[in-house]
């Protein structure tokens, strides 16, 4: 009897030991809702853990229902979570984006964050953000320190211009380097030529610049590395000057299958409109400058708003699909969408259509193949704004500002015929895009040490842009119509032979890079004009309609480059680290003698936080301190412009046709060589409490030396330029960013993270001889007229050395003559004032205004810029605000010189009108009515400091009960453009309209409008 009782007696504990154990399920996602294997799960204070399976399901039994259970996985922040009685638990990890075991590009190789010796940036953006941006460039906006983007274009597709660390050159070639997936992008600017060169109007028909980065669909991106001293982008050599953007595209994550589809709805609208007159007023401001009044109230006037009439509201649309996975020994991300952006000018836009394959398959244990291709194609339709005539009719942006806000205008001038929604009708700039872009790699492993790999890149693109101007628009009518077409082809091949190596010995660990690349490039352009239409009916297609066509124009060049490069780099007990790079490159762009140059860097880190005097300090879990040095360069010249070059001419015969001549067109230079930029960089980072808040700040100095530019040749040479090296800039600057979790719960976390960029621009030299500008005598040079209107034949930027480039040269005022006395004591230009007339600063003290009273009038250089991003995050509900901005930077307000001159019949700037001086209410604030603006003065500059909420997001993971083919869904909705605080009068303080025209910078002059806009977006994950 004692055996059984025995037995029931161990059955007995064993079953209450069972019930004393918590058996705990749950599943572990990340913040896609994609499940994630392998993820530690561990009881905290024992030794009792389990891992994750494929569907990210775990169980583990736990001692007593309340202790703490800690989730574990490399790349995602560390989740404690108390049991609290339950025994399901489900856990979100979210990315540790600043780990510093994260692997970051670096450009021909990759590194660990902690052993990072130069100043390289990461950006990343979540889904819902990468699905409001158009192009790669535009996700750089105030994201990172030392890197400032502007708008040249604020229309769909249009330009943005980028620099990191500041302009480093006078040529206009300041864009950095765009790298993706090892493949060397064209510049963003590259473009084709002018579409109307050679016709009536000739090269002051200037076409809106386009952006040529939007073949890269944002929510294809992984991530972005930005590297901005010499020690980081001195192993691009020759390219490195402007930065070095590296960008790579996603790859499959998982063994199983993940369909992503995304959709996004956008409501647009301009931000804020000009305030001009309104009907009412601008027939009270025509009566009251005319000696006769125009209008007595007996006309049936029909007033119209034409920035409300030509302006819209903007639907856009987008949809993707992508699948991503592992099959057998394969890799892959297979992506496609749409996209149909409208603009908020009527008939602009952008229609897209893209794919995207990248695929990896392991060959064998040792041999790994990648391959990844893009297509695309691309509809761009834009209209007119900024336009090198800058008058009235030669631009829609300016002519729906100034147009008199009347219908029927039989009673003004020829000028006003010519109605603004002819512009919707009667012109059409259309360009189509195709480009494919891909690349195949082979990484063979030599063994525990060497690997071998073998990359080849290709990159084609086929554009065609025409544009029509019918015979309603002022230009069309000039030449009864008149079509340009222009033609872009290019071919790029970069390959590359690259031997990697990483060995550990002790406390030494060395790893590197040699290897050889080759690169070619071959560009085609054509360009073809026709006027005198017999019919309109065709457009852009009728080119062979017309009976006046100019001899085509056609342009080819071809360079190669041909480098060997190489990389150490070395640590020692992981706490002293050192970084050495050389790079020797030849480009068939300069002579045979000069064609080879060797860019080399060196850098060293000190991780402070190893040492063992830093042991108790537990707070701190990074703190390196960085120095380094190095040099770039820049081949940023014409590919012949080492080689005699012809040109070609058109000339008139006597029987009404056009003859084609040719004459040497410039100056063959063989003894140019590489522009070389120097650069010294010093940084500390640091990470307090396991990473949870990082702070990085650096402070750079580089200097550029033997610029390339075009100068002006002598007058005896019969030449109008030649490329020489002259002269030379420095930048210098500091750069803080920080981030980190002001809160990290499991329900609730609050992430805030910044950064702020100062840099100072000086010209150091330029090699001319002194010259008399105003009543100074200073090496200097202006920049291009803003315009070919008389109003606008000026200069508006100096280049002067010892100062910062491009600053705004023209007239200081001191507000307005109130009185003729005062006013009949001084002349401009041999004209006598007048009471009501601005006054200027006489600064020679000769009572005549001209040219010798100019002065400098501002910077358009900001004092520094910066961003700041923040997410609220509780359950499945999240919220990110993401501001930027720029502090101190001057813009010269062209359009005010046409917005507040009242010697025509323009609508004006209604303030203009308002406010204007009057013998009966005197003011000094704006001249009397009938006054004509004719020069550049303080008066139009304006401070372009500004604050914008660029986005505000809320998204929200839908709850419900999951099955086998859906994973989760979720719905966003984000505001753009919400609002901005600044001071700047214009559509856009964001601006920089003639887009790398190096001699024309800080101008607004007939920029597209801002757009504010609501987007609504779905995803759905299989």
């Amino acid at each position: 009897m004692k055996k059984p009782i025995f037995t029931f007696f161990l059955l007995l504990v064993s079953f209450t030991s069972a019930l004393a154990q918590f058996n705990i399920k749950g599943t572990i996602r990340d913040t896609e809702g994609e499940p994630l294997a392998g993820v530690t799960v561990l009881i905290s204070g024992t030794n009792t853990a389990v891992a994750s399976n494929l569907d990210g399901v775990y169980s583990i039994i736990a001692p007593s229902p309340d202790v703490e259970m800690q989730f574990i996985s490399i790349g995602f922040i560390t989740q404690n979570v108390r049991i609290d009685n339950r025994t399901l638990i489900d856990v979100i990890l979210k990315e540790d984006t600043q780990r510093l075991d994260e692997i970051v590009v670096i450009g021909y190789g990759t590194a660990k964050r902690s052993d990072l010796t130069g100043s390289v940036a990461s950006v990343k953006l979540s889904k819902e953000q990468a699905a409001i941006v158009s192009s790669p460039d535009v996700m750089l906006r105030g994201k990172a320190a030392g890197v400032q983007v502007t708008s040249g274009n604020s229309a769909p597709g249009g330009a943005v211009n980028v620099r990191i660390r500041g302009t480093a050159t006078l040529n206009g070639n300041s864009e950095p380097l765009y790298v993706v997936d090892g493949v060397i992008m064209d510049s963003s600017m590259e473009d084709v030529g002018s579409t109307m060169s050679g016709g009536t109007q000739g090269s002051s028909t200037r076409q809106e610049v386009q952006n040529g980065l939007t073949s890269i669909n944002p929510q294809d991106i992984e991530s972005i590395e930005i590297l901005k001293d010499a020690s980081a982008t001195a192993i691009y050599g020759s390219r490195g000057t402007n930065g070095v953007v590296l960008i790579t595209t996603k790859k499959g994550s998982s063994e199983k299958a993940r369909i992503i589809f995304n959709s996004l709805l956008d409501a647009g609208s301009v931000y804020e409109f000009i305030p001009v007159l309104s009907g009412k007023e601008y027939v009270d401001f025509i009566n009251e400058k005319s000696s006769t009044p125009v209008y007595d109230g007996s006309e049936n006037l029909d007033y119209v708003n034409w920035q409300e009439r030509l302006t819209r509201t903007a639907i856009s649309q987008q949809y993707r699909i992508s699948a991503s996975g592992t099959v057998n020994k394969a890799n892959y991300y297979v992506a496609g969408g749409y996209l149909n952006n409208q603009g908020v000018v009527k008939t602009t836009g952008l229609n897209q259509f893209d794919l995207r394959a990248n695929v990896s398959y392991d060959l064998t244990s040792r041999l790994k193949l990648t391959a990844r291709y893009n297509t695309i194609r691309r509809v761009n339709n834009m209209t007119t704004g900024t336009d090198n005539m800058g008058s009235l009719n030669s631009s829609m942006i300016r002519q729906m500002v100034n147009q008199p806000p009347l219908l029927n205008l039989d009673d003004l001038e020829d000028e006003y015929k010519y109605s603004p929604e002819a512009w919707l009708t009667d012109y059409i700039d259309k360009s189509t895009e195709f480009r494919n872009i891909s690349s195949i790699a082979l990484d063979y492993k030599i063994n525990d040490v060497f690997t071998f790999r073998i990359f080849g890149g290709y990159d084609n693109r086929n554009k065609e842009r025409a544009r029509w101007y019918g015979k309603n628009t002022y230009t069309g009518a000039t030449a009864n119509g008149q079509l340009g077409i222009a033609l872009l082809q290019t071919e790029s091949i970069n390959s590359e032979a690259m031997l990697y190596f990483d060995k550990s010995f002790g406390d030494h660990h060395l790893s590197g890079t040699v290897g050889v690349t080759y690169d070619y490039k071959t560009s085609k352009q054509y360009q073809m004009v026709n006027e005198n239409f017999f019919t309109e009916a065709l457009g852009i297609y009728g080119m062979g309609y017309g009976d006046n066509s100019y001899p085509n124009g056609a342009s080819y060049y071809n360079y190669q480059l041909f480098s060997g490069l190489g990389r150490l780099n070395y640590s020692f007990k992981n706490k002293y680290l050192l970084t050495v790079t050389g790079r020797l490159d030849g480009s068939s762009r300069f002579a045979k003698n000069n064609r080879f140059s060797l860019f080399s860097s060196v850098a060293g880190a000190w991780r402070i936080d190893k040492e063992k005097f830093m042991s108790g300090i537990t707070s701190v879990s990074n703190l390196k301190l960085r120095a380094g040095w190095g040099q770039t360069g820049n081949q940023a010249i014409d590919p012949f412009s080492t080689k005699d070059v012809y040109t070609n001419g058109y000339y008139g015969t006597h029987e009404g046709s056009i003859m084609v001549a040719m004459y040497p067109g410039s100056i063959a230079n063989t003894a140019l060589v590489w522009e070389t930029t120097e650069q010294t960089n010093i940084g500390l980072d640091i990470s307090l409490f396991s990473n949870r808040f990082n702070f990085s700040a650096d402070a750079y100095y580089k200097v550029t030396d033997g610029m390339l530019q075009e100068i002006d040749a002598p007058l005896s040479s019969g030449f109008p330029t030649i490329a020489v090296n002259l002269g030379s800039m420095s930048n210098k600057g500091l750069e803080f960013s920080m981030d980190g979790y002001i809160i990290n719960t499991n329900d609730f976390s609050w992430n805030i993270g910044g950064n702020i960029s100062i840099n100072r621009n000086q010209i150091i030299s330029l090699g001319l001889e002194p010259s008399v500008f105003g009543t100074q005598e200073m090496v200097a040079y202006l920049g291009s007229n803003i315009a070919s209107d008389a109003d606008l034949a000026t200069a508006a930027n100096i280049f002067i050395e010892g100062s910062p480039i491009g600053m705004f040269w023209g007239y200081q005022t001191d507000g307005i003559y109130q009185n003729e006395a005062e006013a009949s004591q001084y002349a401009y230009s041999g004209v006598a004032r007048q009471a009501g007339d601005v006054r200027f600063v006489d600064q020679n003290g000769d009572n005549e205004i001209n040219a010798l009273d100019k002065v400098v009038i501002g910077n358009p250089n900001p004092d520094f810029t910066y961003g700041m991003n923040t997410t609220f995050t509780y359950k499945k509900l999240s919220l990110n605000l993401f501001f930027y901005g720029s502090y101190g930077n001057d813009i010269l307000n062209a359009n005010l010189i046409k917005e507040t001159s009242s010697h025509t019949s323009n609508n004006i700037r209604r303030e203009a009108y308002i406010q204007a001086w009057r013998e009966t209410a005197p003011g000094n604030t704006y001249p009397r009515l009938g006054y004509r603006f004719q020069e550049v003065s303080d008066r139009f500059i304006e401070d372009g400091s500004f604050f914008r909420l660029s986005s505000l997001t809320f998204s929200y993971r839908i709850p419900f009960e999951r099955v086998n083919w859906l994973n989760s869904i979720d719905l966003s909705i984000t505001g753009h453009n919400l609002f901005t605080i600044t001071k700047y009068s214009g559509y856009n303080p964001e601006v920089n309209s003639f887009s790398n025209d190096p001699t024309r910078i800080g101008i607004d002059f007939g920029g597209y409008p801002c757009t504010k806009s609501v987007s609504f977006g779905l995803s759905l994950t299989f």
